[in-house]
């Protein structure tokens, strides 16, 4: 998981945004963690797998950090 400044993701809201579609972005004010911004499709299926029964649950989720789709062309 990246690490970002808040200073730094407000001067590079545009990169952050870019970064946090192939992995979530951990951000910090004054070295405490404040905010993970995260793509759609990653929370979606964190939702998903807390809803799902217990027995269904324990399927593992991909990784953190795996690969997501790249960002449409501009």
């Amino acid at each position: 998981m990246r690490t970002m400044s808040a200073t730094e993701a407000k001067r590079k809201f545009a990169d952050l945004l870019d970064i946090s579609a192939r992995e979530p972005v951990l951000i910090q004010r004054h070295d405490r963690e404040i905010a993970i911004l995260i793509a759609p499709q990653l929370l979606r299926a964190l939702c998903l797998h807390l809803q799902a029964p217990p027995e269904t649950s324990q399927a593992p989720l991909e990784p953190l950090t795996s690969p997501a789709r790249a960002p449409a062309a501009r």
